[in-house]
């Protein structure tokens, strides 16, 4: 079968990376509340399913896409290099020369600055208190919930939530 010229979905049903794909999984319990039936007490127990490989999620907003690419490749490795390695539900890194440097093919003190400085300037990053470490824009990328991380932070769309079942 030829390549189309053309764009039709009905011609992209099989992803050939699915083909050899195994997804190792988790899955966990967490008793969530108590609700009293009668007198008593029972637990609400929710089980999760997730996927046993760590990942980082990248939120897509179209303005994060367009600071992506207006930076310079040697930013856009650097920024890379700390959504692979952001610890798990951590919103800050530590970022020093002599590791990232290996990783991301940065030789020089001076680049390694200006990158730094150019995640700064497009507000991926800021300094902390704290030499070699920065905060990373939660906005922007998080590895874990940033609902659970940000509790204080959450705002509950309803009609988001009404508009779903509606269609249901």
């Amino acid at each position: 079968m030829g390549r189309k010229k053309v764009y039709f979905e009905e011609l992209l049903q099989l992803n050939p990376f699915v083909e050899n794909l195994t997804l190792e999984s988790v899955s966990f319990c967490k008793k969530e509340s108590y609700v009293s039936v009668k007198s008593n007490l029972n637990a609400i127990v929710s089980f999760y399913t997730v996927d046993k490989n760590g990942f980082c999620k990248v939120f897509n907003d179209e303005h994060q896409y367009e600071r992506i690419k207006l930076l310079k490749h040697s930013t856009r490795s650097f920024l890379m290099y700390i959504i692979y390695h952001l610890p798990s539900s951590k919103d800050y890194i530590r970022l020093q020369f002599s590791k990232v440097t290996c990783d991301v093919g940065i030789k020089c003190p001076i680049t390694f600055k200006k990158c730094i400085q150019e995640l700064i300037d497009n507000e991926f990053i800021k300094l902390s208190e704290c030499e070699d470490v920065y905060w990373v824009n939660p906005l922007f990328f998080f590895k874990g919930s940033r609902i659970e991380k940000y509790k204080e932070k959450v705002t509950h769309n309803r009609n988001a939530y009404t508009a779903n079942t509606k269609e249901s």
